[in-house]
């Protein structure tokens, strides 16, 4: 028998297996298919914009966990208030650190503003401390490389975009052999890549070579899966410089990492995860408990064609 069935294995089905688990409940999580971690771009976004008057552009939001106060019902948040939301995100972070797969805030409990796969301003409240360097509120000018022939990522666009709002970039090259002998790599093949010390060692050094005193360096969410951490370190210390990822298009690496890492922790719990499953109904045991029926499961059946 069980206590809970999740349905979904996405940030909000694994965060709500892994609290049931912890307070003692039998717990299941089933999921169609593959979740939003794997094309989102792996922060947290609590409020990034308040709304605007018509025809105005929306205004951004320096201190969202200040504004929660003004949501308004039916909204989780109105429910939460603003310290069950804050208990929640301060909750989140401290797993993440357990589990190797840091996120962080900014300084002053602000949003963060991370350069988009675009080149545009992003207000997140959580980010992975990779691209945590990113935070456009920094000083540093930014160097922002590519790979020759890589997929879904644009050095030139992204720098020439900063550049406009203010915010000084350039843009340059490596070659994709750098990290793999293969051209067609999308950016989780590339990632694992990178979690050879070898091949981070190389690109190490040419991200050294192009970089220019004061500079950070953007790179695209590529460095490394399992060793994530280590790379991201290893190439921190042989150029001096900060290192950050900006996302790509999906698959999401960011994501994947988080995901992984949540499901592994679930599963140590002791729940029982299946993906490629579709809850269609529910059936109930006919006893009543007041005016409370007792339903006992869900008809689960495989999705076909995966």
């Amino acid at each position: 028998m069980l206590d809970l069935l999740v349905i979904g294995a996405g940030l909000a089905g694994l965060q709500a297996a892994i609290t049931a688990a912890q307070a003692g409940a039998r717990v299941r999580l089933i999921a169609k298919g593959l979740s939003a971690t794997h094309w989102a771009a792996g922060t947290v976004d609590v409020l990034g914009y308040a709304p605007a008057a018509e025809g105005a552009a929306p205004a951004l939001v320096q201190r969202p966990l200040d504004m929660i106060a003004g949501v308004p019902a039916p909204h989780p948040y109105s429910l939460l208030g603003r310290e069950g939301v804050a208990s929640a995100l301060d909750s989140f972070v401290a797993l993440t650190h357990e589990l190797g797969v840091p996120y962080e805030g900014s300084a002053n409990g602000g949003n963060l503003l991370l350069p988009s796969p675009v080149g545009a301003p992003r207000p997140a409240f959580l980010a992975p401390r990779a691209q945590r360097g990113g935070d456009l509120s920094r000083p540093e000018p930014m160097l922002i490389v590519g790979f020759q022939g890589m997929r879904d990522f644009y050095p030139e666009l992204i720098a020439a975009n900063l550049n406009k709002q203010g915010f000084a970039a350039r843009a340059a090259f490596l070659p994709l052999s750098l990290l793999n002998s293969q051209h067609d790599r999308n950016s989780v093949q590339l990632a694992h890549g990178l979690d050879d010390a070898a091949t981070a060692a190389r690109l190490g050094a040419e991200l050294k070579r192009l970089l220019k005193p004061g500079e950070r360096i953007g790179l695209p969410a590529i460095l490394g899966l399992a060793n994530h951490l280590g790379v991201l370190d290893d190439l921190r210390t042989q150029t001096g410089a900060v290192i950050f990822e900006i996302p790509t298009l999906p698959p999401s690496v960011p994501g994947i990492r988080l995901h992984a890492a949540l499901r592994k922790h679930v599963e140590a719990l002791g729940v029982r995860v299946e993906i490629g499953m579709e809850g269609i109904g529910f059936h109930a045991e006919g006893t009543q408990r007041g005016t409370r029926e007792t339903f006992s499961g869900w008809r689960l059946l495989p999705v076909r064609g995966r």
